[in-house]
């Protein structure tokens, strides 16, 4: 040993690099390869979910996807749409005849009644097992050519003016716009109403033909 002092803080100087490169001690890594092998231990004791059925499928529970039976249902629709939409077609033919607001009330009533008396209105969507597909007005039944029918008679009788901030009975309110100059043309309240009606009922009998994913249909 040297008696030195500044050449036992050369030594020291150039030996700390020395020291702090070699590897930690080799209890630390055990105690690391000790913990470690717990962990595991213990995560693998832990209780695993397991996947299962409630109860094992039967055969009533699989037979909504039977492809035969859905092919089944569907030509059933078809066939119940293609009589719907013959016995319809008389009543739309006198609904464009119609050439007053009183022959067209009276078409309109009568094409109202008819479909009230297809059936009840299709349940909400929320309700379990309604189908908007089926219906008293199924897919297939001609639900937008029959309003752009009535529209189109609707438009083509004589027209009434009303001024913007006159209020008639059974009448929407004439509201002023750039395009209409506070001027607004219609049928009537008995023609309008009759119209109305209409849709009213038949929108809760075929609403999946009514209603898009981009909205209500406009006619």
């Amino acid at each position: 040993q040297s008696s030195n002092p500044m050449l036992r803080m050369y030594v020291v100087h150039l030996a700390a690099p020395l020291l702090l490169s070699l590897p930690p001690p080799t209890f630390i890594a055990r105690r690391s390869v000790f913990l470690g092998g717990a962990a595991a231990a213990a995560a693998s004791s832990r209780p695993t979910r397991a996947i299962g059925y409630d109860s094992i499928p039967s055969a009533a529970s699989s037979a909504a996807f039977n492809p035969d039976q859905l092919v089944q249902a569907r030509k059933a629709r078809e066939a119940k749409a293609a009589k719907q939409n013959k016995a319809v077609a008389p009543l739309v033919a006198r609904v464009r005849a119609s050439t007053t607001p009183g022959d067209f009330d009276a078409a309109m009533t009568d094409l109202t009644l008819w479909i009230i008396g297809t059936g009840d209105p299709i349940p909400p969507p929320s309700v379990l097992g309604a189908t908007t597909y089926d219906g008293p007005l199924p897919d297939g039944f001609q639900t937008r050519e029959l309003v752009s029918a009535c529209r189109t008679a609707l438009d083509a009788l004589p027209r009434y003016t009303l001024r913007a901030g006159t209020m008639v009975q059974g009448l929407p309110e004439c509201v002023e716009t750039r395009t209409n100059g506070g001027v607004c043309t219609s049928a009537g309240p008995l023609a309008e109403s009759a119209y109305k009606a209409m849709l009213r009922e038949l929108k809760a009998r075929a609403p999946r033909q009514y209603d898009t994913p981009y909205g209500p249909v406009a006619f």
